[in-house]
């Protein structure tokens, strides 16, 4: 392995890991929302159910 060699590998390691962080970063944004969208949906659906639950008994 020459040396232009390796500082091209160690260049192109340094660009994925800022581009892994970059998407690390918007992948947590997006896991972060779809949780937050699952969290309200259940809560919802909860609510829906119990008030279903009343309206039964």
């Amino acid at each position: 392995m020459n040396l232009l060699h390796l500082l091209f590998r160690i260049k192109r390691k340094n660009l994925h890991f800022l581009n892994g962080h970059k998407y690390r970063k918007k992948f947590f944004n997006t896991l972060k929302k779809s949780i937050r969208i699952k969290f309200s949906f259940s809560s919802f659906f909860i609510v829906l159910h119990k008030q279903h639950q009343n309206l039964k008994f």
